[in-house]
């Protein structure tokens, strides 16, 4: 048996169609009580984006009834009465999902948009963050050259690799096991590295 929807699903979609985009999402979720995210997970299924364009639709059409009429009766030329009343702030009647989230909701369960929508991302935050995480890389790197710059020598070891073989002839008749063990030791030259890392410092500032 179909779950039954929640009635306050029609009276956000009224809202919604209603407000022509006065009324945000959040406005509505505030209205009735429920979260943002199970508002937009509604507007996602039902459709509500296209309800609303039928409904800016047939305004326009009634308001070119109007127009006509009120051209008919004569209006004075050069008249200037609509100048200035353009689409009401907010309004998103040329809105469209992108492809991305038209994909992802056609696989999610209301209560798994819910769950994605839950919080909306801040941009600006976001990217706040990201400067922050870049400086840290780079103070991250700046340090490793310093402590490069420091050392003595043109090798640092980079790493250690152990390696087995067989023995053969003499050593193996003499030996319990037949294999050899040994442990290689990897080096690298500080100036390879230093031009590595400013090189990661270079990514990081882009």
């Amino acid at each position: 048996m179909p779950k039954a929807k929640n009635p306050d699903c029609e009276k956000a979609k009224k809202l919604f169609v209603e407000s022509e985009g006065m009324l945000t999402l959040k406005d509505i979720a505030e209205q009735l009580n429920v979260s943002e995210g199970t508002v937009r997970s509604w507007k996602n299924r039902y459709k509500w984006e296209q309800k609303k364009s039928e409904t800016l639709q047939t305004n326009d059409k009634k308001d070119c009834n109007v127009a006509n009429e009120y051209r008919k009766k004569g209006a004075k030329k050069g008249n200037q009465n609509a100048v200035g009343h353009g689409a009401p702030k907010g309004n998103k009647n040329n809105y469209r999902h992108g492809i991305y989230e038209k994909i992802l909701f056609t696989f999610l369960s209301e209560e798994q948009q819910e769950f994605f929508l839950q919080n909306e991302i801040d941009e600006i935050e976001e990217c706040k963050n990201m400067i922050k995480f870049c400086d840290l890389q780079i103070f991250k790197f700046m340090e490793k050259i310093k402590e490069l710059e420091q050392k003595s020598g043109g090798l640092v070891v980079s790493g250690v690799s152990k390696s087995k073989s067989k023995l053969d002839g003499t050593q193996r008749d003499m030996a319990s096991d037949y294999t050899e063990e040994k442990v290689i030791t990897n080096t690298v030259a500080v100036y390879e590295l230093i031009l590595k890392y400013n090189n990661e410092i270079e990514k990081a500032k882009k």
